[in-house]
């Protein structure tokens, strides 16, 4: 919480950072006031934000190529959002003129930026330095990247979270004023390379290289900039309805139709937690029960029916999962698709 005055003339000021951007703001008092009395005056400034995005379908990328006649920088900053679709995938490449790269690529929803100076040798596979933050963020929510480069010092932020770290001796010269390619990494010519690791699907928002906005020269089809694929200026949107169980207590329940002898029910599900029950439904007509539950990690489903012996199907989880169900009164088939 935000500590007010202690009384009706002095003035509390608070300088929020990193920046927040949001359209309604709530205010909840905390605390009542000891001498019975409270009040509230509140004076806010800001400025309006401007969102440009862009996005990529896992096929697509777009290059930005440095002006050549550009002075080097002493100072390296690039920052920008994203909202990621899948786990695993190249977000950008920078490449300098003396075999300087860089890679920040999503590995298995943590986010790992490869640094390496000079030999030529392709990233992320030989990097000589690597920084991971972040866990779980192909969550479908934008996160904020900052990264910042000045001498041999390497400030890497992610949301609000700042790893700072000293590049090696042999990597003090990190250049890459050269090119830089967003959502795939690509070779001279401007084609993607058959590459182990995946292009990155998802949006990227306000993409600023030391003050440029690529995004923005990207949608005015400026010479610096190429297009590779199905790249788009929007953002699509899930169609999804998140439901959060706080607590083991916490539930949903939806009527069933007795009527019916089938029942179809597709969901996602993330947890943290190793044990849990997921789901449980009655069969109609008598024909018994389905229970859908975590045990040690593993996704199981438990079938019984009167008269006959337990039936349970088990599968191994691994961060979000699609569920499937169909179910009918003689039979059941459940699958699980591991979106990596």
């Amino acid at each position: 919480g935000f500590l007010g005055n202690t009384n009706a003339d002095s003035v509390v000021q608070y300088r929020l950072q990193p920046s927040i951007h949001t359209r309604f703001l709530r205010f909840l008092p905390l605390a009542w006031n000891p001498k019975g009395r409270i009040g509230m005056r509140i004076e806010i400034y800001g400025c309006s934000y401007k969102s440009e995005v862009v996005y990529f379908d896992g096929q697509s990328s777009l290059l930005y190529k440095f002006d050549k006649g550009a002075i080097r920088p002493i100072r390296d900053v690039i920052s920008f959002k994203f909202k990621a679709m899948q786990s695993s995938g190249i977000i950008f490449h920078g490449k300098g003129q003396h075999g300087n790269q860089m890679v920040l690529e999503l590995v298995n929803g943590k986010l790992v930026l490869y640094l390496s100076s000079g030999d030529g040798n392709l990233l992320p596979v030989n990097a000589k330095m690597n920084f991971t933050l972040g866990s779980l963020l192909d969550d479908w929510h934008w996160h904020s990247v900052l990264i910042d480069f000045f001498n041999v010092h390497v400030n890497f932020t992610l949301d609000k979270h700042i790893h700072h770290d000293f590049m090696h001796k042999e990597s003090s010269f990190l250049d890459l004023n050269f090119e830089i390619s967003f959502g795939a990494i690509l070779i001279p010519g401007g084609h993607s390379l058959t590459f182990p690791h995946k292009n990155f699907r998802g949006c990227l928002e306000n993409i600023y290289y030391n003050g440029v906005n690529i995004i923005k020269l990207a949608k005015k089809h400026e010479q610096q900039t190429l297009i590779k694929g199905n790249v788009s200026f929007t953002c699509p949107q899930p169609q999804t309805v998140p439901v959060t169980f706080l607590s083991s207590k916490s539930y949903l329940a939806l009527p069933g139709n007795l009527k019916e002898d089938k029942m179809s029910l597709a969901f996602q599900f993330r947890t943290w937690n190793k044990a849990g029950l997921v789901l449980f439904s009655e069969l109609g007509h008598g024909s018994g029960s389905l229970t859908l539950f975590l045990m040690d990690g593993k996704l199981i489903l438990s079938i019984s029916e009167p008269g006959q012996p337990l039936q349970t199907i088990t599968a191994e989880t691994f961060q979000f999962h699609d569920i499937p169900f169909i179910v009918n009164l003689s039979a059941c088939a459940i699958g699980v698709l591991f979106r990596k």
